[in-house]
């Protein structure tokens, strides 16, 4: 009792010198803190700018696409190259997070700020759709305006279609914008490159659609390049969409040294050792290193494995792991080598130079496609620098015909020597595309090339998967709508089989 009442005595002490205590007023207020996002659009720009550049690029890395366009393999935990999937929840989650908080910028900001809104949505839902077919999307983020928590799943051709309608309204709000921006970290608050992005942006979405809905491929492409006044491009090899990181952390490349076990789960891919190595190409030593056995011999020599082994024959393939080349040091040891890529500007010049084998556009084919493969040995060469390492194309490379050096997939015979067939285009495409995997897997997709990519010999099914299943959650709690798009999937309805609109 004599506690209690001593407690109280206390409180009413305290209270009493609170009372009479002067107001502090101002000198309690940050001068440099924000007072609402409405008024600091330049914080949803740089979380954007960060984040979803990363996200991307590490849903590539390893049991992603990059698994999937057999640019490596794994030799433990191979259940995701064994096509053991999971829906990818995490990954859907974030997506939308991310276009919720564009829609956010949007509302806040002027024109640049909307116009870069629009630009980082197409990316965001280009996604969605490659990943997963139709997906909620004219009615998706309406819960909070709306009171909508059970968005439609748009077809995922209705999203394109709109998507570079919305690119295209972007590329006029750029050319109106006279306000600069502030926290972009991706492209250093430079609207000219964002406008160059989002044209490039659409050259790949027109290009994506181009087995299904090739007189609207063509158009749009062709719109574009005819007039560069109006849909400015990425046009050379020091323009490139990529976030740069820091040598000292938070900001660095987010697998240098965070993610020790994760990193040696892999090795590199018989399918792209047997390319690579035909061709002599030495981008093959900074992405990959040699063998640790061969090191040790003297000898230094790069091995891949076959893709889709089960854990043990994985393990101990080719004699085990010491036998295998695993990513490369650009990768792991050096925190600001690697980037995190949306988009290069040889992937441009594929695009272009397979418009012209098309007949959609005209041009000089050879000239785009060889500008294209030059651009990639630029961009890794500048990388290299960063370690103080130069990666120069060979002499020569330009006029490589197929020569395999390895037992694997000595049939391919597609020579990196212009000879103006898609499938040379496509080829080296892929090559450049190793940490852009997704872009390298949805050509794959689209157009079946390299046709080397093929399921393991302890794979689940006989053929490639081609999408994620729908969220658990979203059956859960927009069954409805989910069941509807699932039924409109073919051939297997919400099947990681199943095919997404722009597959032939």
């Amino acid at each position: 009792m004599n506690k209690i009442k001593y407690l109280i005595i206390v409180v009413a002490v305290l209270a009493s010198l609170l009372s009479g205590c002067d107001d502090f007023g101002d000198m309690n207020k940050n001068p440099n803190a924000p007072t609402s996002i409405e008024n600091n659009p330049e914080l949803l720009l740089t979380y954007l700018t960060r984040n979803l550049p990363e996200t991307i690029a590490m849903e590539g890395w390893s049991d992603g696409s990059s698994l999937m366009a057999q640019y490596n393999a794994k030799i433990v935990f191979t259940g995701f190259d064994l096509f053991d999937w999971g829906s990818n929840a995490g990954y859907w989650s974030n997506l939308y997070t991310y276009a919720r908080n564009c829609n956010n910028l949007e509302a806040i900001g002027h024109n640049g700020h909307k116009a870069i809104s629009q630009t980082l949505k197409a990316v965001v839902f280009h996604q969605l759709v490659d990943n997963w077919g139709d997906v909620p999307y004219s009615e998706a983020l309406q819960a909070k305006t709306e009171k909508n928590y059970t968005p439609k799943y748009d077809k995922g051709e209705d999203i394109y279609l709109d998507l570079v309608k919305k690119l295209d309204e972007a590329n006029t709000l750029y050319s109106n914008n006279t306000a600069g921006v502030v926290g972009d970290v991706l492209n250093d608050n430079d609207l000219t490159l964002w406008r160059k992005f989002n044209n490039s942006l659409m050259l790949r979405l027109y290009m994506r659609m181009s087995e299904v809905k090739p007189d609207i491929a063509k158009a749009g492409i062709a719109k574009i390049l005819a007039d560069p006044g109006k849909y400015p491009i990425l046009s050379s090899s020091t323009e490139n969409v990529a976030l740069t990181y820091f040598e000292a952390r938070p900001n660095t490349w987010p697998v240098h040294t965070s993610r020790v076990g994760s990193f040696d789960e892999n090795r590199m891919s018989e399918t792209i050792e047997s390319v690579l190595k035909a061709y002599d190409d030495t981008r093959m030593k900074l992405w990959f290193r040699p063998t640790s056995a061969s090191v040790s011999a003297g000898n230094p020599e790069w091995a891949g494995m076959k893709n889709g082994l089960s854990d043990g024959v994985a393990y101990n393939y080719k004699g085990g792991s010491l036998n295998l080349s695993r990513w490369g040091e650009i990768f792991f040891e050096y925190p600001n080598a690697s980037e995190s890529i949306l988009m290069l500007h040889s992937e441009v010049e594929f695009i272009i130079a397979e418009a012209i084998q098309r007949g959609w556009t005209g041009g000089d084919q050879k000239t785009h496609y060889e500008n294209a493969i030059k651009s990639s040995f630029d961009y890794w060469n500048s990388r290299a620098a960063v370690m103080g390492q130069s990666l120069e194309m060979p002499a020569g490379y330009l006029s490589k015909t197929w020569a395999p050096k390895t037992d694997y997939n000595k049939d391919l015979n597609v020579n990196v020597a212009y000879d103006g067939s898609l499938a040379q285009i496509i080829i080296q495409k892929w090559i450049s595309h190793i940490m852009v995997a997704y872009e390298g897997f949805n050509d794959y997709k689209r157009l079946g090339i390299p046709n080397i990519i093929k399921p393991g010999p302890d794979a689940i099914y006989s053929v490639m998967p081609n999408r994620h299943a729908y969220p658990s959650e979203e059956q859960a709690l927009n069954g409805a709508n989910r069941a509807e798009a699932a039924g409109r999937l073919q051939p297997n309805g919400d099947d990681i089989r199943s095919k997404v609109f722009w597959q032939k």
